[in-house]
């Protein structure tokens, strides 16, 4: 249409009182539905490492990443220890979520490159629940994957498994090497299956099978006789990072390393 026609008829809809009508506003479009019984995540961060990786991440008690998720499970170790004691090392992430859940033990995870078999993971970490006098209040749910994930886990246990250190990193270690377990096998069965392999799991598997008795006859009036109030369980000089399941197993040992005597020398109620 000529641009002087249609300046007239617009001039005449304005004498007239009317108006062209508007283009109907999209209505927006409904948010996806997550599914059935799926834990709903805040993320934050993409995980940091290869997606191969079996990487886990703190998270607080209304849902929300604390930790970048990473398949070293001495940084979530490092962040009870700055939380609780406002410990502070080179592997801390200052910048975490100050949220951190403390009725209950949170932690999700996940791998692209590996199946997770939460039936394997429940029955292992029932297992030393038992040793330990802790109740069997551990659950695993579905959750919302972050980026680059196609499926992601939520293990929520009881809020015992923070009181100290090393029961942090035995919790992180069962749900890392649950997928060498069968379900009704015995867990020194299972810890003999990790022994044979690499890396540091080998030598945590090694750690607790070499103490395995020592630790029941510790640790056989409860968890709470041994690692009593929970702030003393992280203090500040102890290298979390490197001190935990295993570092406990060799202050029992007393093995002269210097994880050990530290160990000792930091939390000798641990070995009365």
């Amino acid at each position: 249409m000529p641009i002087s026609i249609r300046k007239h008829m617009e001039r005449w809809r304005r004498l007239v009182g009317m108006t062209p009508k508007k283009s109907p506003t999209p209505k927006p479009e409904p948010e996806p539905t997550p599914p059935k019984g799926q834990e709903q995540i805040a993320w934050w961060a993409e995980p940091s490492e290869g997606f191969s990786h079996f990487v886990l991440a703190l998270i607080s008690s209304d849902n929300k990443q604390v930790t970048k998720a990473r398949s070293c499970k001495a940084y979530l170790e490092d962040t009870y220890g700055y939380h609780f004691n406002r410990k502070v090392d080179a592997h801390v992430n200052l910048s975490y979520n100050k949220n951190v859940c403390v009725n209950r033990i949170k932690i999700a995870f996940g791998s692209s490159g590996r199946r997770m078999h939460t039936d394997k993971m429940l029955d292992f970490i029932h297992q030393f629940e038992d040793i330990l006098g802790i109740a069997r209040k551990t659950i695993i749910k579905e959750c919302n994957p972050p980026a680059n994930f196609r499926k992601f886990y939520l293990a929520v246990g009881s809020r015992r498994w923070i009181r100290a250190l090393p029961l942090v990193s035995l919790y992180t270690f069962l749900l890392r090497t649950a997928r060498f377990h069968k379900v009704g096998a015995n867990l020194s069965e299972t810890l003999i299956s990790i022994r044979r392999l690499g890396g540091n799991d080998r030598n945590t598997a090694h750690t607790i099978l070499t103490n395995i008795e020592k630790l029941k006859k510790i640790i056989k009036n409860g968890e709470r006789k041994v690692f009593k109030k929970r702030n003393i369980n992280y203090p500040s000089q102890l290298p979390s990072h490197s001190a935990g399941i295993a570092g406990f197993g060799q202050g029992i040992n007393k093995d002269g390393t210097t994880v050990s005597k530290r160990t000792r020398e930091l939390c000798p109620h641990w070995y009365e």
